[in-house]
C-alpha cells in the first residue's frame, strides 16, 4: 500500500486549487473553519489544520477571530519546523511503503525463478 496524505494536507492542496481558479479573489474572505468542516465533511481540527497550511504556504492569512484573507502573495516569514518536520514525514512514508512493495515484488519475483529452477 501507498503512503497517504494527510488529509488537512490534502484539503489545503484542494482550497489552494480553488485560489488558483480566482474562487477567492486577493484581499476576500476565506471560507471559515466551520464552512470546511461541512463541506468537506471533517472535524473542526482537521479544517484549521487545513488553513495553517495554506498559512504556511503564504497563501491566506489566518484569522484569530476574525476573517482568513487570502493575500496576494506569500507573507514573508520563516518557515513552521514543525509543518516543514510533518511534510518531511509524509514523504518519508510514501517513500516507505514505496520501497516496501518493491522489496515485496522483488522477493515473491526471486521465490518463483528459485522455485522454477533459474
Amino acid at each position: 500500500m501507498v503512503g497517504r496524505v494527510a488529509k488537512h494536507t490534502d484539503i489545503a492542496e484542494q482550497l489552494r486549487t480553488r485560489l488558483r481558479t480566482d474562487e477567492f479573489p486577493v484581499g476576500s474572505t476565506f471560507p471559515a473553519v466551520a464552512l470546511i468542516t461541512s463541506e468537506y465533511g471533517v472535524s473542526p481540527t482537521t479544517a484549521y489544520r487545513a488553513l495553517k497550511h495554506l498559512e504556511s504556504l503564504g497563501e491566506v492569512r489566518v484569522g484569530h477571530g476574525t476573517a482568513t484573507v487570502v493575500l496576494s502573495e506569500p507573507a514573508p516569514r520563516d518557515p513552521d519546523p514543525h509543518a516543514l518536520l510533518a511534510e518531511a514525514r509524509e514523504h518519508l512514508n510514501r517513500a516507505t511503503a514505496l520501497l516496501d512493495e518493491l522489496a515485496d515484488t522483488l522477493t515473491r519475483r526471486h521465490t518463483e525463478e528459485s522455485r522454477d529452477g533459474r
